[in-house]
């Protein structure tokens, strides 16, 4: 026998299974929900300052608010496989945003 069929056994026999729920938010408020809870979220962006037409990984947020005034902004912490680093983007500033919740 080739090393072929061995090499996908061992592989199936490796992966956890997972599956995958999307759905289309209009508010924030979700993706913040869900990294309370400790689990990661993708968020596809449409466009914003940093990204068009590109998912990236949120793993935590920050609540702003400017000194003297109720104004608040919330920027999510991200990996987006072009940095190795983390990088935080303006929630705020995006527009055309879709969750995709993976458990």
């Amino acid at each position: 026998m080739c090393g072929l069929p061995l090499t996908i056994v061992m592989f199936k026999r490796f992966v956890r299974a997972k599956t995958a729920q999307s759905k289309m938010i209009s508010a924030i408020s979700s993706a913040k929900s869900e990294i309370d809870s400790n689990r990661p979220v993708m968020l596809n962006i449409a466009s914003s300052n940093q990204y068009n037409d590109h998912a990236v990984t949120a793993f935590r947020y920050e609540i702003y608010t400017a000194q003297g005034s109720s104004l608040t902004r919330t920027f999510f912490g991200v990996r987006d496989g072009y940095s190795s680093s983390s990088r935080y983007v303006c929630a705020d500033e995006i527009v055309g945003l879709f969750i995709t919740r993976v458990y």
